[in-house]
């Protein structure tokens, strides 16, 4: 039961639904709330576009603290490089449809940056990755600058996400 609170029994909760399109039927995989780097099953699939949707609510007196997911393409097994594509940011804000804490994101923008022979350069662009992320949907934030979901991909290419890693 996506989108809402945890199903009474659920072990861990899910953080966010990670989406994409395959056939035209959509295709999600759920990051749950376990700190950790994970590899993604759609590893090696890139998509056009890839939409952060809710996982479950969670029931509490208290706003659950902040959390962190670092999407990465590549899975760092058997040498292969991890490149940080995207950062989201987790916060909890109150849905009284769901009458419980529900995920809201943000994307964080931090450029990473390396120092080459020639200067400064965006480390994404030494790895050959688009540096531009892209959000798009009609989803408005709220005044925190947190959306009850994000639509992303690359200005240039397709996003491919073959691991994460929760915070």
């Amino acid at each position: 039961m996506l989108g809402g609170a945890a199903p009474a029994g659920a072990a861990v909760p899910v953080l966010l639904v990670l989406e994409h399109a395959e056939a035209g039927k959509p295709v999600g995989v759920n990051v749950e709330a376990v700190a950790g780097v994970f590899l993604s099953p759609e590893r090696g699939k890139p998509q056009d576009k890839w939409i952060v949707r809710p996982g479950h609510g969670i029931r509490s007196e208290n706003r659950p603290g902040d959390r962190l997911v670092a999407l990465y393409r590549g899975t760092g097994a058997a040498g292969a490089e991890r490149v940080l594509l995207a950062i989201i940011h987790i916060r909890y804000f109150t849905d009284k449809t769901a009458a419980a804490w529900m995920p809201r994101f943000m994307l964080v923008e931090e450029p990473l940056v390396a120092r080459t022979k020639d200067g400064w350069k965006p480390f994404t662009a030494l790895r050959g990755a688009p540096s531009l992320i892209v959000l798009s949907g009609g989803v408005l934030p709220n005044a925190e600058g947190f959306y009850p979901a994000l639509e992303l991909g690359f200005s240039v290419d397709k996003m491919q996400i073959d691991s994460w890693a929760v915070q």
